[in-house]
Formats: C-alpha cells, sequence, structure tokens
C-alpha cells in the first residue's frame, strides 16, 4: 500500500534581493507492506503534527516506522526524522539506526544492504544535488517513483533547469520519466498518466 501523507509546498517570494520560500516543506510518502513500514522523506518541522496525525489515520505510531528513505538531506525533507526511534535512516543505500547509532555502509560492488527494504528501488538521481535519490516502488502492475527534487514540472514548463548541474539535473529526469507511471514529486501535485508522457518530451528538449 503507498499513500501520500501530505504533498510538499514550494512557493517562492521575492522582494528585491530577498528570496523566501514560504510555505515550505516536502512531500511525504507511507509504504507498507508485508513486512515494513517506509517512510519517503518527513517534511519540515512545522508539519510535524500533520505528519502524526496522517500516520495515525493508518493504525501507526511512531515508533511502527521500520526505515526512512530521505530522497536528499536539506532540511524540508528531513527535520522530521528525529520523531522515529526505531527506524534504519538513509539517502540511498547507506542506513543509520535511530535506536543504536550503528551505521550500516555498503559499496555499490558489494551486495544490497540488508537494512535497505527490499521491496524498495534506490534509483541515483544527482543534479538537484549530491547525493540525491529517487526510490521506486511497484504495486499491482504500477510503477510509482518518489523522485524528491530531481522533478520539477512547472520549472520545465518554464523551459529551465533550475539545478547546481544542469546537465546531471536532465539526466536524472529523463530516468525517472522512462519508468514512471506515476511520479511523486517533492513538491506540488503527483504527475501522472498523459501528464508523464508530456514532461518526458518537454526535458528531452531542453538545452543544459
Amino acid at each position: 500500500m503507498i499513500k501520500i501523507l501530505f504533498e510538499g509546498l514550494h512557493e517562492d517570494h521575492f522582494n528585491g534581493d530577498s528570496y523566501v520560500i514560504d510555505p515550505l516543506t516536502s512531500s511525504s510518502i507511507l509504504i507498507r507492506t508485508d513486512k515494513h513500514n517506509i517512510l519517503i522523506d518527513t517534511g519540515a518541522f512545522y508539519h510535524r503534527q500533520k505528519l502524526l496525525d496522517g500516520l495515525s489515520e493508518e493504525g501507526l505510531r511512531p515508533e511502527d516506522i521500520h526505515c526512512i528513505l530521505n530522497t536528499h538531506y536539506h532540511l524540508d525533507h528531513t527535520t522530521n526524522n528525529f520523531l522515529f526511534p526505531n527506524a534504519y535512516v538513509g539517502v540511498g543505500p547507506n542506513m543509520l539506526s535511530h535506536k543504536t547509532g550503528e551505521g550500516h555502509i555498503y559499496s555499490a560492488s558489494r551486495k544490497r544492504n540488508p537494512y535497505f527494504p527490499e521491496e524498495i528501488e534506490d534509483l541515483p538521481t544527482p543534479g538537484h544535488s549530491e547525493p540525491h535519490h529517487s526510490y521506486v516502488y511497484r504495486e499491482d502492475g504500477v510503477t510509482y517513483v518518489m523522485a524528491g527534487d530531481a522533478v520539477s514540472a512547472h520549472r520545465f514548463r518554464e523551459g529551465v533547469l533550475q539545478a547546481p548541474d544542469p546537465k546531471a539535473f536532465k539526466e536524472s529526469a529523463l530516468k525517472i520519466f522512462e519508468i514512471a507511471d506515476v511520479i511523486i514529486p517533492g513538491h506540488n501535485e503527483v504527475i501522472r498518466g498523459d501528464e508523464v508522457k508530456e514532461l518526458h518530451e518537454i526535458v528531452k528538449n531542453l538545452k543544459c
């Protein structure tokens, strides 16, 4: 089962030299399998109660979360990680146990990290930040990609590859569009159906 606990918010404001993003939080996604309760990103601190309420509606307490997979280390995606005392937490395949403080680090050449949930596929998607990871989950023949900040529909439609590394950002977005049926970005609405195909074509033609 996959459920968006809340969609990410990102609203830009400009006042001379000042750039403010308000409101700002990532989305937070719950994935429940036979073995694991997994969160993809936990959002900004002021959304902590919304996060806890969303879990409570699913009959879950913070102690019931086994794993938190963050797309990257920015605070609007990670601030509520501390709420989950029993979780393994990571960006990509390397995990830290909140309960014991142990880090479990696996190089790409070695076997899969056993603390990374087997139901999820790790998809490195650098460009917005380094590291940045998206996560792939398949259910009932549908491929979901939790894309963090690797995909921005409104920026793509504006013809903008707004990232520290535009070339890597474009390559990462194309990887996602090539496999996804549903894209859950870190901010704003879910992308599905014909919109996936539309944005795929737009990104193909963007100049780095």
